[in-house]
């Protein structure tokens, strides 16, 4: 599989994982802000998105997150 030189190595997943990281408190600062249902909505569904990207490597690597 093509991601697994990715997940697999440290300093790339390590600043992949900070940079979601960062964009999860962007998403979830403007989650708060917001009162439009339509924001709200739009928000939920890139935070879920972005938090599946933290489990990446366990699906990559064939683990289940469970």
């Amino acid at each position: 599989m093509s991601l697994k030189g990715f997940v697999n190595n440290p300093q790339l997943w390590d600043a992949f994982i900070e940079e979601i990281n960062a964009k999860l408190e962007l998403r979830k600062k403007t989650l708060i802000g917001t009162n439009e249902y339509e924001h709200i909505l739009r928000e939920q569904g890139a935070i879920r998105a972005l938090e599946r990207l933290l489990y990446l490597r366990d699906e990559v690597n064939g683990r289940d997150k469970n």
